[in-house]
């Protein structure tokens, strides 16, 4: 009857409008959320309060490439820009963050779930102070050690500790390709063996010290020798190097 349908068609556009509240309150919080994630990026960057904008230009350059990212992954602008400030407050660059922002989120994702994008982040920052190299290698190297996720029992909660423990003992190994897949195969290995990521970082430590007082002792021996002596205690370092 009538009635019943005025009824129905109450209750119907009572849902709807419940259904459109809650829309506009959740692109109300999505908004706030985003500008504030900006907000604390800029302050971050240290232009709070800036209003010159030749100064404000490497913030819109983050933002048009947050804004980017945020159209072309499941990414909201307000995680990409976190992730950001993560990767700016442990030292990277605005230029070398905006190079490995999207090897962060591929890495992110790659996870499953069981890292989250500021998780990443700091990853992403370790692996490029641990390993060495420019950004232009970093996709390569988190495509390793997500390897090593899926082939060892390294997992990728303890990705930041293990790059943690073994960041005071990378510098022995010196700079490039050579140090990168160095560090990862001890790493690997010492996970293939059993180590927690701690101990892992723990052993690598130790290692870089034995080889450093190593290196001391030829290059001791390289002064206090003559001639084919000098030139044997030369060649030995070089092979150790």
């Amino acid at each position: 009857n009538i009635q019943a349908g005025l009824v129905q068609l109450s209750t119907y556009l009572l849902n709807v409008n419940v259904k459109i509240n809650n829309m506009f309150e959740s692109m109300q919080k999505g908004f706030v959320e985003t500008e504030t994630s900006m907000t604390l990026l800029k302050n971050t960057m240290g232009l709070a309060g800036e209003t010159d904008v030749e100064k404000l230009i490497p913030f819109e350059k983050a933002r048009a490439k947050i804004e980017e990212l945020a159209m072309t992954t499941q990414f909201t602008k307000a995680e990409i820009a976190g992730a950001f400030q993560q990767m700016k407050q442990d030292g990277l660059s605005v230029d070398e963050t905006m190079k490995v922002i999207g090897d962060t989120l591929k890495f992110t994702t790659a996870s499953g779930g069981l890292i989250d994008l500021q998780e990443a982040a700091r990853n992403t920052t370790l692996t490029f102070k641990t390993l060495g190299g420019d950004t232009s290698r970093m996709g390569d190297n988190l495509n390793k050690i997500y390897k090593m996720t899926q082939d060892t029992a390294l997992g990728f909660k303890d990705v930041e500790a293990a790059l943690s423990g073994i960041r005071s003992g990378a510098t022995v190994f010196g700079e490039g390709e050579l140090k990168e897949s160095s560090i990862l195969a001890f790493l690997g290995a010492l996970m293939e063996g059993g180590e927690s990521a701690a101990n892992a970082g723990l052993k690598f430590k130790n290692f870089g010290g034995a080889i450093l007082g190593l290196y001391s002792n030829l290059t001791d021996i390289e002064n206090r020798l003559p001639g084919t002596g000098k030139a044997a205690a030369r060649a030995n370092k070089k092979n150790l190097a």
